[in-house]
């Protein structure tokens, strides 16, 4: 078997050229999914951009997004003058690509036969949710990146008391807390695996382990003290919007699990087959500390996401943070099987496992829902319009998509599910929410009528593309006295908004 170090570079090349086109053509397949939720990120940072701050409107610090590194990321990219949507597509893009360079480096140092690092990056290439989400504009693909390569250099922790690659795993743990709340966690979730998996004695590991997480820390207390600086609160509004303790969240979590997991099941199923007996050889108590490491994470990981309620996008989103350590222990799994069959056999089995996974891939709802979702681009039409007719005017809008409506429209606007609005979520009206909260659908249960009125807004807005609303205020004596229905003819249907009677700025 060869060394790694004298693998032809054409060789490498080729096990990531193949596979990254392979990806593309993937991703290609889901446009041009692109979530709702992703463009109120897009209008923080376009504000930020336009010197207004990280705020939603003007004069409200409202916290209503929870992936700040994202939104510096893309509004980075806005100040060279790309376009924002596009500039979320390639960020996320990127972080595939800068995620697959994570795997060849992990390679060149632990594996040698390049086969099995181009079946594992074609594994990554074909898993649905690293495609949905390389275009899908959220900061999945981002957390994806930095958790690879943090699973990458807490190896060289799991080997050594190595300070130095404890100080670099810290770093990017503390970009997956200024990415995601539950970084810290993550934290806390990989301190317990290398205490628990390290190869040499727990006393010597815990000092790389407190510098790692030291570090971690220090990047979540920074954006802490931002947060308590700037918005005035301990956690992000998204926070009270979503985060439950319910049976039903519980309930709604083992389910999303479970569907992810047998989603991804032959990968999962081929990931520990490096631990088989027959794979035995002198690698083999370093794939077992790196392999109970790994897997561990990804344990707690699911356990948490079961507690937290799972996820209402598509594409098994949280899934994403753990798809790099399933192909990290595929990797050292597929270089053992090369190193102890046939090459044409081993091609011949991976091909039909990899056959089966696209298979799976293409009959879970949850990642054929990212191609369904056309209603946002229809909603596009109306946001447009909305920007053209009353664009000087600016007139006060509530929006049920608090996405798409106020980033192309431009309006001042009030997010009737609480998301962007810190009175909603301080102020809860169960009584008119999509079901009781925590036992309805996660983000649209604080639905407050009476304080949307309240603010008297010029124009209300129910509408998702051509999708009937969830409800509407029909049942408000206030909404029936003050408000009148208007239709608009669109492209691809026929809208309807609700304009103030006695408003100047929505006639």
């Amino acid at each position: 078997m060869a060394d790694a170090k004298n693998i032809s570079p054409h060789a490498l090349l080729l096990a990531f050229a193949v596979p990254l086109v392979v990806l593309l053509a993937h991703a290609f397949y889901y446009y041009p999914f692109f979530a709702d939720d992703a463009f109120i990120s897009l209008r923080y940072s376009e504000r930020l951009i336009a010197g207004k701050g990280l705020n939603w409107n003007d004069g409200e610090y409202v916290e209503g997004y929870s992936n700040l590194l994202w939104v510096l990321a893309t509004a980075a990219l806005g100040l060279l003058g790309m376009d924002l949507l596009a500039a979320g597509r390639a960020v996320g893009m990127m972080c595939a690509v800068v995620t697959m360079l994570a795997f060849g480096h992990f390679f060149r140092k632990r594996c040698q036969r390049t086969e099995a690092l181009f079946m594992a990056n074609l594994g990554f290439a074909l898993t649905a949710p690293v495609a949905i989400w390389s275009i899908g504009g959220l900061e999945a693909a981002l957390v994806m990146a930095l958790m690879a390569w943090a699973f990458v250099f807490a190896h060289d922790v799991l080997e050594s008391p190595d300070t130095k690659k404890a100080l670099w795993c810290g770093l990017l743990l503390g970009g997956v807390c200024l990415s995601r709340p539950e970084g810290a966690i993550f934290t806390v979730f990989f301190a317990l695996g290398l205490l628990l998996c390290a190869s040499y004695s727990r006393m010597i590991v815990f000092k790389p382990v407190v510098i790692m997480c030291a570090v971690a820390f220090l990047c979540f207390a920074s954006q802490l003290g931002f947060r308590l600086a700037y918005y005035g609160d301990w956690v992000a509004n998204t926070y009270y919007v979503k985060v439950a303790f319910t049976a039903s969240r519980l309930n709604n979590g083992a389910m999303y699990c479970l569907l992810a997991v047998a989603s991804m099941l032959p990968l999962i199923v081929m990931a520990p087959m490096r631990l088989d007996k027959k794979h035995k050889d002198a690698g083999y108590a370093a794939a077992k500390c790196s392999i109970g490491f790994m897997s561990l994470v990804c344990v707690l990981w699911v356990a948490m996401l079961v507690i937290a309620g799972g996820d209402i996008f598509p594409g098994y989103r949280h899934f994403l943070y753990i798809v790099p350590a399933i192909i990290l222990m595929l990797l050292q799994s597929l270089d053992a099987m090369y190193g102890k069959g046939s090459v044409r056999s081993t091609h011949v089995f991976i091909g039909y496992v990899l056959a089966c996974f696209v298979w799976l891939q293409l009959q879970f709802y949850e990642n054929q829902r990212a191609r369904e979702e056309g209603w946002l681009w229809e909603t596009k039409e109306l946001a447009d319009f909305m920007r053209k007719e009353y664009g000087e005017k600016q007139p006060l809008t509530a929006v049920t998509l608090a996405g798409i409506i106020p980033y192309y429209s431009k309006l001042p606007s009030i997010d009737m599910y609480g998301l962007n609005d810190g009175y909603i979520t301080k102020h809860r009206n169960e009584a008119h929410g999509f079901g009781k909260f925590g036992e309805g659908f996660v983000g649209h249960e604080l639905f407050n009528s009476k304080y949307v009125l309240s603010r008297k807004p010029d124009i209300i807005i129910f509408h998702a593309g051509n999708k009937k609303p969830l409800y509407g205020m029909g049942d408000e004596p206030e909404f029936k006295a003050n408000y009148q229905s208007h239709l608009i003819k669109l492209p691809s249907y026929t809208a309807e908004i609700w304009l103030r009677k006695d408003s100047a700025k929505a006639h």
